[in-house]
Formats: structure tokens, sequence, C-alpha cells
């Protein structure tokens, strides 16, 4: 976006272009219409918008969901279900046009007003036809009313079942197409009512019609409703005879319409089914804009992957929580499920500010997602054909940085930094391409997409630099505090290798060619990690892997070293016909460390004897020892005891050099443990030749001018 910001050869009529699609009952569809805004009769409408962004210059379609907040509060009931998303959607589509499609600069104090009677904003320059698609993502919205909005609490934005049938149809559609589905969030869960009709004609049978306080013996229908509301189906009755001796229609059963109780959470569960398969065969993403509670929240996780705002995603508010446990512990919904929380816990991928930074999050991850599912990703070039950051060039080694005693930041490595002399060196990849994800969870673990001269990759590296892990302290236990623990770096724990496991399972189903920077000394196997599930989830590393799909690129880097287990579940031969694995000269890899190795294999005799073969004058001591007089032996036998002892940390440190000499290179090359030897210099122009090699010949990747 920031590349083609200054270009003037598309137009804004080329721009941004709507169609809506409204539910078709007796046909269970979706189908095009053109008709004026506020029409609409379910709370919930559609539209397949298409776009041009920098990486489709031809331009990308998707279907876009929205809540109309002014029709039923914008809640989800049976039909809505299967249609989704408009007020702030408005919002959210002039967003679009001012981010997404490098439209003029227009402020939002242009926009037309808030218009009750047309439930929606009229967005200038935007033309609806009935062009078929292109390029598609499914976007579903469900979004919050403007403050000038009152709901109920038991409709305000909650999920009905027409609700769940328009969202249940519009994620099937993107699945049919295989393009991607974008949920934007803001509901109150499942809704709720009572039948007013009911309600308004029901009487009470007492036990004591003069005294109510005796209590209630029965509900029922007078002669004058009975047989009208229940041949509507509004209720069913039983024939009794009250204890005073009078025959009373009792009340048995209040039914009412569709969209007030168990039939909503029967529809929830269908659309958190079809949301989880929809996660497995297309991409979706869910854009967190406001309170997310009950079935949204599940909607939510089971989208996997997900951009919070601020608005708390929750199971149960804090009001009702506080009733359970009798007194008021929770002061706020965002103490249960804000950002502090589902950032630091991975439901949140990303957070953001404001809905335009929402927007841009949803465009840029978009950027790295192929237009169709197997369409092939998404090149980014320049207008005129050209790489944005040239192939050819070398890559920074972040050890040649102003103080390469201290540790640094792996990104450098992905993104490049300013050297020891003040100038800018590129990384791996293409500059400013890399974006990082989950990065408030498992921190010991790094992972984002990226570009390689245009082509999305997914990227996975490893912290090395400790970092602390905080626990919050819960309210409703007073004797609960916060906790820090602090985690090094270069090893994997329970949460690290359960994000490493999701972000390769995220990857996978992005169709996107996989970089591992393995740099990993193993996995922390203390018993709280054993208890928290550390062999369970680096498992699920080998499963993901295994499942892989697209070419992976394991790479050791510059100085970084792969032991044991590490090295175990990322090997190439989980996944032969995808894995690839490379090593830099000065990297290693082995089960042990040297001095590991050395404590077990090349003990104190081992470094003696190999003392008394090396050393000349510890030779002569020894054979002197043996054939001296024996008043003689214990002052010989102190010279040598003397000459070990100075030269012994020497030797150990010798020792250590031939247990490292194990871990070069070129023995895993001779081992053919590895594919070959990279340097990583040069490693950009070789990695981007074997990822054009590996994803084979395709119109996407048409050579660009280098």
């Amino acid at each position: 976006m920031q590349v083609w910001s200054g270009s003037k050869s598309l137009t804004p009529d080329h721009k941004f272009e709507a169609t809506e699609l409204i539910l078709d009952e007796s046909a269970k569809r979706l189908v095009p219409v053109i008709r004026p805004p506020g029409l609409n009769d379910v709370a919930m409408v559609v539209w397949r918008v298409s776009v041009t962004t920098p990486e489709c210059p031809r331009g990308r379609e998707f279907i876009l969901i929205v809540n109309d907040v002014t029709l039923q509060n914008g809640s989800f009931g049976v039909r809505e279900d299967q249609v989704l998303v408009l007020v702030l959607v408005l919002v959210l589509v002039l967003v679009l046009v001012l981010v997404l499609c490098s439209l003029r600069s227009r402020s939002l104090r242009s926009l037309p007003p808030y218009h009750p009677a047309g439930r929606f904003l009229a967005l200038p320059g935007i033309r609806l036809d009935s062009r078929p698609p292109t390029r598609s993502l499914c976007l579903v919205l469900a979004l919050e009313p403007p403050p000038s909005l009152t709901c109920s609490s038991s409709s305000s934005a909650s999920i009905s079942s027409d609700d769940r049938q328009v969202f249940h149809l519009a994620t099937s559609l993107a699945q049919e197409e295989g393009i991607p589905r974008i949920f934007v969030a803001a509901n109150t869960g499942a809704r709720i009512g009572l039948v007013d009709e009911v309600r308004n004609k029901f009487r009470v049978q007492w036990k004591d019609p003069l005294n109510p306080s005796s209590g209630m013996e029965f509900l029922y229908l007078d002669e004058d409703t009975v047989d009208v509301l229940v041949k509507r189906g509004m209720a069913q009755v039983e024939e009794v005879t009250a204890s005073d001796g009078t025959r009373r229609s009792k009340l048995a059963a209040v039914v009412g319409p569709d969209g007030i109780g168990v039939e909503n959470l029967r529809g929830s569960g269908k659309i958190a089914g079809g949301t989880c398969r929809a996660y497995r065969d297309i991409f979706t993403l869910t854009f967190v804009s406001g309170t997310s509670v009950g079935i949204g929240a599940y909607l939510v996780r089971l989208g996997q992957r997900a951009i919070q705002k601020g608005p708390p995603i929750l199971l149960t508010g804090e009001a009702a929580l506080n009733k359970v446990l009798g007194k008021k512990v929770y002061t706020s919904n965002y103490q249960l499920g804000g950002t502090q929380i589902m950032w630091s816990n991975g439901v949140a991928h990303e957070i953001v500010a404001n809905d335009l930074m929402g927007v841009q999050a949803i465009m840029r991850w978009l950027s790295y997602v192929p237009a169709r599912r197997g369409a092939g990703p998404p090149v980014l070039l320049s207008p005129s054909r050209k790489l944005l950051d040239p192939i050819d060039r070398k890559v920074y080694d972040p050890r040649r940085g102003p103080d390469p005693q201290t540790v640094y930041d792996p990104r450098m490595l992905l993104t490049g930094a300013v050297d020891a002399i003040g100038k800018w060196r590129g990384g791996l990849f293409d500059k400013d391409s890399f974006h990082e994800s989950l990065d408030g969870w498992g921190m010991t673990t790094i992972c984002g997409r990226a570009r390689l001269g245009g082509i999305p990759v997914g990227v996975v590296l490893p912290e090395m630099r400790s970092v602390t892990c905080t626990h919050p302290a819960d309210p409703a236990d007073p004797d609960s505090k916060e906790q820090n623990v602090v985690q090094a770096g270069g090893v994997w724990f329970p949460d690290s290798a359960y994000k490493t496991a999701t972000a390769i399972r995220d990857m996978n189903l992005e169709e996107l060619p996989l970089f591992v920077l393995a740099n990993w000394r193993g996995f922390s196997g203390g018993m709280r990690d054993m208890y928290e599930e550390i062999l369970k989830f680096g498992s699920m590393i080998v499963e993901n892997l295994v499942d892989y799909r697209h070419p992976i690129f394991v790479l050791v880097p510059p100085g970084g070293e792969l032991r044991g287990g590490a090295w175990v579940v990322i090997d190439p031969t989980i996944n032969p016909e995808h894995m690839e694995m490379y090593v830099d000269p000065s990297a290693r890899g082995g089960i042990l460390e040297p001095s590991g190795i050395v404590e077990i294999k090349y003990r104190r005799n081992q470094l003696l004897e190999t003392m008394s073969r090396l050393d000349p004058e510890v030779a002569s001591l020894s054979m002197q020892l043996t054939t001296a007089p024996e008043h003689e032996r214990r002052g010989i036998a102190m010279q040598l005891k003397a000459r070990q002892e100075l030269l012994l940390p020497l030797y150990l440190k010798v020792a250590e050099h031939f247990a490292d000499l194990h871990d070069v290179p070129a023995r895993m090359l001779a081992k053919r443990c590895i594919h070959g030897i990279v340097d990583w210099t040069w490693s950009r122009q070789f990695f981007y030749a074997r990822l054009r090699r590996r994803l084979g010949p395709a119109p996407f990747l048409s050579s660009p001018s280098l």
C-alpha cells in the first residue's frame, strides 16, 4: 500500500465495487440484488466486494457480511446466522476505500450523517452492480450499534437462529469458492426472549385465591384465549382440576416463534462447526471490534486467527460471575477478556488501537494469502514489475553489529538493521515485509509472515534473549498473586512450543512456504514444564510438520545451534517431500553441547591420558614415576599432580573443541543429515532460487525485472 501510494495508474472508479447479496429462503442460498438501502428484513447484510490491492493489481474480491444494528439491535437470529454485518461495516468499507485502494485523501468529517431510515451510511464513490467476482474473501462483521441506539439487555447484538442461517450460508459460500472469510465481531451471544402473546394472557391459579402469599399452584389460560394461542402454536396446555375443584387449561409449555431460546443454541452449534471446518478449508480471520460474548467468543477462537481492538472476548460477563460468587469480585469485563488477557494467552494474534488500524491489519494479513484456495501466493512487485528489494544483495549478520558482545534481537536476521558504521543493512527478507503475530504469547518463539523476492512466506525462529512471562492474580481467589517467570532464550517452553505448532498449522492452511531459522538448544523439561504438557506441545510441532503441504526450509543461522530434541522435531525426514535443511558454516548441531558431552564421554581419566600423550613434561614425569626408587616417587607424584592440575583447564577446552568438531556442518553434510551448507551473507539469493524452484512453474511466478 505504501509502495503504491503515489501511483497514478489506477483510478478511484476501478478500486471499489460492491454487490449486495440477500437470503433466498426458498432456495436456502444467497442471491444478488440491486435495491435502495434500508430494505433488509434480516439483521445481517452481505456484499460481494471487489478491490484493487498492490499484490493483486488486477483486483481481488471478498464477501462482506455485516450486522445491521438498526434491525433487532443487530442481534443474531436463525435467518441472520445465514447472512452477517452493516452499520459499522460501512465505516469499515470507507476505511477499505481509503487505506487499501489508495483513493484521494478524504476526511472522516466529510461522511454523511448516520441515516436511521436507511439504516446505514451512504458512502460516496461506491458503485453497486452485479459483476461476477474475480478475487474473493468472505468478510463477516457482527458489530455494536452506534452510541445513539439503545439496546435491550436481552437482544443487543445477540445471536438468533436467523443470524446463524445467514452466517452459515456466507461461510459456506466462501468455502465453495475457496475464498477468505473475514468476521468482524461485536455481539452479546445467543438471542433470548419471551413470548409476549402468552405473557399478556396467562393467569395464575393460587392455592388460596384470597391469600397469594400461600403460593402458586400453576399457570393457565382462560377459555377466551386458550384456543387461539394453542392453534397458533404459541403454547401447549393440559386440562387439569385445580385444588378448588375448577377445571383449568394448565399452561404446560410456552412454544412461541423461532429465535428466542434453545433453537438459538442449536444454531450456534451449527455455525461453530461450520467455522471450524472453514478454518481447515479456507483462510479465516476475525477482527474483534466490539465485545464478543458466548457463541461469539467461540466463533473468534474457532476461526483461530484473531485481531482484537480492545473490547473483551467473554464467555460470561462480570455481572453474572459476581452473582455466582455472591459478591462483587470483578469490576469490568475487561478483567476477564481484555487485550491484556487475550494477547498474552494467544487467542488474539494482534492488538490494534482502533478500527482503522484493524482494517489495515486485515488487509496486511490478506496480502500474504492466495486470492483463492490453490491460486498460488500473491507476489508483491512494483507497478513496473520490479523487485522492491534486490535479491542479490548481501544479508546482514547481527554479530557484526554496533555491540557484537551483546545478545542481539533475532528479528534483525529477518529485517536487517543499522550496522556499526551507521549504514542500514538488509536482512534475509524484503525490506519492511516482516510482520510478527502472536508476539504477546510464548515469547521465546517468534513467528510471523514476510516476503522473499515478493513471494509471501511464513517464518518461525527462537528469541535468544531471556523473557519474563507474567501470570496475573485472579480477583476471585484472595490468596492468588501475580507471578513473573523468567524464561531462557533459545529454549522451547510449553507456551512457546504450542505457539510454534499453532503457527506452523496456520501457515500451512494459508498455503505459505515456511522458513524455520532453527537456533534452539532444546526443550525445557522441568517438573512444572512436564506438568504443563511440554511433551504434548512438542509432539504437535512434528504432527503439524507432517501435514505441511508446501516448501519448508530449515536453516541454522550464523552462530546458531540445534541440539537434541529440538533437532528431532524439525528434522527434514519428518516430511522429506517438502522439507530441506541447511546450515551456516558457523552453525553447530548435535545431541548435546560440547561441555555436556565432555562431562559424559571425555572425563578426567581420558583428559589425563590425553595430557600424558601430548604434554612432554607430563609424559616424562609419568615415566619417571614408574622407574624411580620408592623414596623418590612421592616427590615425583607431587610434581606430576601439580602439572596435571595446571594443564587440566586447558585440556578441558581442548576436549570441548574436539567434541565441537563432531557438530560442525562438514560432518552433518558427510552424514547426509542436511541438504547443504549456505553462507548467510548470500543466503537471500540462494533461498530465493530454491523457493522459486520448489514452487514450480506458475503464472504468479513470472520472472520480475531484477
